[in-house]
């Protein structure tokens, strides 16, 4: 008897630690989608084999390049977005007359347009792919898809969005649009989530290999919830409007305006900004000097680099915001004689 009460509870022990260690462990990335900032993140350097980017991929592209989708079209593309099932895809593919291998070519023109290394050698078998490269791929195609020719005719009411909408009540995530998409099985997904009231926010997730269903929306909920509140995201600098003007040299214009050619966005968590009283931002211009006429508008000039508390060190590349034609022997040579003693224009 004895021997059983010490038994048993080794062997709950056992139990315990075979299900934490033996269980595969959940992946997740969350991202703000303006300023490409991961906001949480668990397990992202995995490479896992995923089969539920296939279809979807597929689906895109099909559609995208359908340009009036029949009504047969429009219902193997709801089967195929709703069950991502192989026999929904085959039937996508035969309504559009679309050849496999073409089709396959196209998904992989498409991953290099959006500058991905993932490719699909088959419509059935998986594909490798690191979390940050199906966030990207996520992004574009949830950015792009609801653009795309008959996704309006798409029902979303089967698409797993009711994980936001019956929840909402119990959780502070009204006033937002949110989608839902399993990744090939319940236990994985593609997330979308967008707040119109001010201030507006966009967010992407993904998540893999959750333990269940539950546990997947639980952790999706949570980490969207911490994502739209607790941080904030801020616009730097806008994008073509100068930073500073710089110097240049044997030119009709002693100076050139330089600016960033995309707006800069930054995300930080409300904690790092009550811990800085003054501009949490660190901005440095890197340039070689001296700059030469003539400049074309848009030519390369150098690399803002910007630092953000709790973040890596961010390198933007900065361009000429106008262009310096060059000026006469005469200024050049002053400008020469200029830099070679050293004398500011």
């Amino acid at each position: 008897m004895m021997r059983l009460k010490t038994f048993l509870p080794r062997l709950f022990l056992i139990g315990l630690l075979c299900q934490a260690t033996c269980a595969p462990a959940t992946t997740w990335l969350l991202e703000d989608a303006v300023s490409h900032t991961v906001l949480s993140e668990e397990n992202v350097e995995t490479t896992p084999a995923t089969q539920g980017l296939t279809p979807l991929m597929a689906l895109y592209v099909l559609l995208k390049n359908t340009p009036e989708p029949s009504a047969e079209v429009l219902d193997w593309a709801q089967a195929t977005f709703i069950s991502q099932s192989p026999e929904a895809l085959d039937g996508l593919i035969h309504a559009t007359g679309r050849r496999p291998e073409s089709l396959l070519d196209a998904m992989n023109q498409t991953m290099k347009a959006w500058d991905l290394s993932i490719r699909f050698e088959s419509l059935s078998a998986p594909i490798k792919a690191t979390p940050h490269e199906l966030l990207k791929a996520t992004q574009a195609f949830l950015t792009d898809f609801p653009y795309v020719k008959g996704w309006s005719t798409l029902s979303r009411k089967k698409i797993g969005k009711q994980v936001f909408e019956n929840r909402a009540r119990s959780l502070p995530l009204l006033g937002t649009q949110s989608l839902l998409i399993p990744l090939g099985n319940e236990q994985s997904a593609l997330i979308w989530v967008a707040k119109s009231e001010p201030p507006a926010r966009t967010l992407f997730m993904i998540v893999l290999d959750a333990a269940s269903e539950r546990d997947l929306n639980q952790r999706v909920l949570k980490e969207v919830q911490t994502g739209l509140y607790d941080w904030s995201t801020f616009e730097v600098h806008k994008a073509r409007t100068p930073l500073t003007a710089l110097p240049v040299y044997g030119g009709k214009h002693p100076t050139v305006n330089v600016g960033l050619a995309q707006p800069l966005w930054v995300s930080l968590p409300h904690s790092a900004l009550k811990k800085t009283q003054t501009d949490p931002f660190i901005m440095k211009l890197l340039y070689e000097a001296p700059l030469m006429a003539p400049l074309e508008k848009g030519a390369p000039i150098g690399t803002l680099q910007l630092e953000a508390p709790g973040q890596a060190t961010r390198q933007l590349p900065v361009i000429a915001l106008d262009a310096v034609q060059q000026d006469g022997r005469w200024r050049r040579l002053i400008d020469t004689l200029k830099l070679i003693f050293n004398f500011n224009r």
